[in-house]
């Protein structure tokens, strides 16, 4: 064989098996991708939970400050309580909203990540690039949205440090080096903000609840356990109450680590082929946070 035939054969395996590279990562892009759906349909959960946890312990603070009342100072200063209660629901309201903005946001990456699945099984018909591209513009204008999101006393884009500039890598497999090109920032712009959001909503409900559970325990569970004569009556529900408290605590933090896992999963996935992509941690992160919250929706029953 001589050089220029040797020289085009080496070529002709190099492309190959370039080829091959990129076609165990539409795999790992396919398998990726199912686990954000998977993560999206389980934040959707975690979401009601923390709301309705905010409200309970915001409306458990009301009900003892109106219990240290008598009946003179509730009449005397009504027209204020009425007031600090009406712009409390104000805030909660708020509060929802924003909750409800992360679930849109989140469910708009859920349809990029399907529509991704039908790119990764090999063939990119006109519709799955077309589906692709829609999604993307979804998410492109929603991300200033999420921005604006306060938690705890800030803006998401508060939470966030210098962004990065995401070097993406280069596919042999053309439709998806294409989509990646374009996709990539704001993708990766749309789960740093979702990363953002989970860490501060979690470090919100940890200030909020932490102390006042451990007092509730203290007050409405154990102690009355141990006091000579009947339980009261309300004691199982508030037991279950309590628990159901401490459990949607575990549920943000697992929240929080299976986004983390799900933003460095895509980054490694867009910037570098032969990375190594810890499936098995993404699955486990996405696989407890659906436990916490399966086992405080079975709280409610």
């Amino acid at each position: 064989m001589n050089r220029r035939k040797l020289t085009a054969h080496v070529a002709l395996l190099t492309t190959l098996s370039l080829i091959g590279c990129d076609t165990d990562r539409l795999a790992q892009f396919g398998a990726f991708a199912a686990a954000g759906t998977a993560y999206v349909a389980i934040f959707q959960t975690f979401t009601a939970d923390v709301g309705s946890a905010f409200i309970a312990a915001d409306s458990a603070t009301f009900v003892k400050a109106r219990t240290n009342q008598d009946a003179a100072h509730l009449a005397e200063n009504a027209r204020i309580l009425r007031a600090d209660l009406a712009q409390d629901d104000k805030t909660l309201k708020a509060y929802l909203s924003n909750l409800q903005k992360l679930n849109a946001h989140a469910n708009l990456l859920g349809a990029y990540f399907a529509a991704m699945t039908q790119l990764t099984n090999g063939k990119a018909s006109a519709a799955a690039v077309t589906s692709l591209n829609s999604q993307l513009d979804s998410i492109n204008t929603f991300n200033p949205e999420i921005e604006k999101v306060s938690f705890a006393g800030k803006n998401v884009k508060d939470f966030i440090g210098l962004p990065t500039q995401l070097v993406v890598t280069h596919y042999e497999v053309k439709a998806l080096d294409k989509q990646l090109k374009m996709s990539a920032p704001v993708i990766d712009r749309a789960l740093t903000l979702q990363q953002a959001a989970i860490e501060a909503l979690s470090a919100e409900l940890n200030d909020s609840l932490s102390a006042s559970l451990q007092l509730q325990e203290s007050a409405n569970v154990l102690d009355p356990y141990v006091t000579p004569g009947p339980l009261p009556s309300a004691w199982i529900a508030n037991r279950e109450a309590y628990i159901r408290k401490e459990v949607i605590l575990e549920s943000a933090d697992g929240a929080v680590a299976a986004i983390k896992s799900l933003h460095t999963a895509f980054t490694q996935l867009a910037t570098d082929k032969s990375s190594t992509i810890n499936f098995g941690k993404l699955y486990s992160d996405i696989g407890t946070m659906a436990g916490y919250a399966a086992a405080a929706q079975a709280s409610h029953k």
